[in-house]
């Protein structure tokens, strides 16, 4: 029904207004308020000061937040008031407190509208301060000028005699455009038991032999009632005309669309009907057609686009395959570093000899090191393991190499485990571990080896740190130049370890992710890897 819908346009304008109201009134916490409060009820006049002008300039800020607002004052149970006009004594609004403290919840009193000190028509809000601190009563209050609720119901239209008033729960007038108690003013206020009675209803009401559809609703939040009073035959003959006009648009709207569509599927379903042949022909993996659909319209836009995306289909495809190529070609080579044939050959002799010396459970452990070295190497085929699979290979390619160089270098594993499930190219830690050893710690009587993992700014960070000699500084600036891609190199044989396993990460996850190589602290080389926090499914 129409009154419903403009009744609960007043209500939904009113309610948004005063929750605005409401929540300025949560500065009732501010530090400064309460010290005021404090300081007042002691008498410290001399130190209460600049708390008073910090409170004027508050009030007077929120002032200009809202219109309307006349002030914002804080009430004490004596009288004693600062507003944003200043701090002088005034009787609290009748009842106030009482009805704060009558209050099961933290909800606000709104008190209906009166005169103010300057004798203007307004209505106030207020909520009770709770401070442990004071042993009086107070309370914060905003007060709004009446000319709010004029401008909320100005605008409503209820027919050329319709109108719109408030009351309280008793029935008693708030606001009524002109003056109520008028006998010359048409607009009545309808005195009936059903207003006060009930929150929400509608009915009709006789009144000078004219019949009149009384709809109000209470507001929730000021538990006023909102009133629309509009004449029943100014509905009648209005719905009449809205049902003619409605009918002539709707014919004329109907015609419209048929003949638009008759005219759209003539001149759009040709072009339509190639773009989807074209479609068909690419979704059988045939980028070899374009499309030819002319003009500057939404359908030569798509066909443009049609066939930029056959292009970047084709570039992508072409740049796949050879990015797949490239990278099948390092990884064979990163496995063809792992199986070196001088190690190879030395781990196998260092078996024959512990069973030469029938150090058989030493030989059987070295043997299925090795074999768990390649086994986790090949990853059954596959390029992307988790970081617990590439951390593990490396603790048995460590293992080996320990009992190799006899325990010379130790090697400390810190990995988060949290990280372990992410995801990582396979064959990165190992060749940055082998550097550290025939590069760093080989020809120190006690080297280490630390082999770090965790998340840092939402990626993965590998490092692995030794404590030999280390690089010095200008040649590191040149391998991270050549990592970066800002420098080139003439022999591809230059840092191929760290060249192949930089690339492998770049091509898997991106250009923004691969490896860094700095000084370490104390003295050694730290080599720092950097992965997408990919998670395994």
């Amino acid at each position: 029904m129409y009154s419903n819908e403009v009744i609960g346009r007043v209500d939904k304008n009113m309610e948004t207004y005063v929750s605005d109201i409401v929540n300025v009134l949560n500065m009732r916490n501010d530090y400064y308020l309460l010290q005021y409060l404090k300081l007042t009820e002691a008498g410290n006049i001399e130190k209460n000061r600049k708390y008073t002008v910090r409170m004027w300039e508050q009030f007077n800020q929120f002032k200009t937040m809202k219109t309307d607002l006349e002030d914002i004052r804080v009430i004490l149970e004596d009288g004693h008031t600062i507003g944003s006009r200043g701090t002088y004594w005034a009787e609290p609004p009748v009842g106030l407190f009482q009805d704060l403290t009558r209050k099961q919840t933290d909800e606000a009193v709104i008190i209906p509208p009166h005169p103010n000190l300057l004798n203007e028509n307004v209505f106030s809000i207020c909520k009770q301060i709770h401070y442990s601190s004071l042993s009086i009563s107070s309370a914060i209050c905003i007060d709004v000028n009446t000319a709010f609720l004029q401008r909320i119901v100005k605008d409503i239209e209820l027919g050329k005699r319709g109108y719109v008033y408030l009351t309280d729960k008793q029935g008693r007038v708030i606001y009524h455009e002109g003056n109520a108690d008028d006998p010359q003013n048409p607009k009545a206020v309808i005195y009936n038991e059903r207003i006060i009675q009930t929150e929400n209803g509608s009915f009709t009401h006789t009144l000078e032999k004219q019949d009149y559809i009384v709809t109000f609703k209470t507001s929730n939040i000021t538990g006023w009632r909102i009133i629309g009073v509009s004449l029943e035959s100014e509905l009648v003959k209005g719905v009449h005309r809205i049902r003619g006009i409605t009918l002539a648009a709707a014919t004329l709207c109907s015609l419209a669309v048929v003949l638009v569509a008759v005219y759209l599927t003539n001149v759009m379903t040709k072009p339509i009907q190639e773009l989807q042949l074209l479609a068909s022909t690419a979704a059988d993996r045939n980028f070899t057609e374009y499309a030819t659909v002319k003009g500057r319209d939404e359908i030569g836009l798509l066909a443009v686009s049609f066939n930029r995306m056959i292009t970047r289909i084709r570039e992508l495809m072409d740049q796949i395959i050879l990015d797949q190529d490239r990278m099948r070609k390092m990884e064979m080579k990163a496995m063809q570093e792992l199986i070196k044939p001088h190690f190879v050959y030395n781990t196998l002799d260092s078996i024959i000899g512990l069973l030469e010396q029938n150090r058989t459970e030493e030989a059987l452990d070295m043997i299925e090191a090795l074999g768990k070295l390649f086994r986790t190497s090949l990853s059954h085929g596959k390029e992307i393991i988790t970081i617990h699979e590439e951390v593990e290979h490396v603790r048995t390619y460590m293992h080996i190499q320990q009992f190799r160089f006899f325990n010379k270098f130790d090697c400390i594993f810190v990995i988060d485990p949290t990280i372990s499930l992410f995801l990582t190219v396979k064959l990165i830690l190992q060749p940055l571990v082998e550097n550290s050893i025939y590069h760093g710690v080989r020809g120190m009587d006690r080297g280490r080896i630390i082999v770090k993992g965790e998340m840092q700014d939402e990626l993965i960070q590998l490092e692995v740190i030794d404590n030999g000699a280390g690089i010095d500084e200008y040649k590191i600036k040149h391998i991270n130049s050549v990592l970066s891609g800002t420098e080139t190199i003439e022999d591809e044989s230059d840092y191929f370890g760290i060249r192949n396993v930089n690339d492998r990460i770049k091509l898997t996850f991106g250009q923004q992710y691969g490896l860094y190589l700095e000084q370490a602290v104390g003295g050694g080389t730290r080599a720092v890897v950097l992965l997408p926090a990919t998670h395994s499914r």
